[in-house]
């Protein structure tokens, strides 16, 4: 399985579901909604994890490349 959504893959875990293709519809895209909309821990959970990313784009020697490459290779 691999993530697809930019904030997936710089957290190196599944944030948010990845829904293509057929799970690409409304029934399962308003449960995830709902999910986050009433139950307060799992939305601050993960509001807390996506703050991560902005630490991660503004390090000083963070490069999109070599990161890609990391991630890519990673389970190969």
């Amino acid at each position: 399985h691999y993530d697809l959504s930019l904030t997936n893959i710089l957290l190196k875990e599944t944030i948010f579901p990845e829904l293509l293709q057929q799970q690409a519809n409304p029934d399962l895209v308003y449960g995830y909604l709902k999910y986050l909309l009433t139950e307060k821990v799992a939305y601050e959970k993960i509001l807390n994890k996506i703050k991560k990313i902005k630490d991660i784009l503004s390090a000083d020697d963070f490069k999109v490349v070599d990161y890609m490459d990391q991630v890519i290779h990673e389970d190969s």
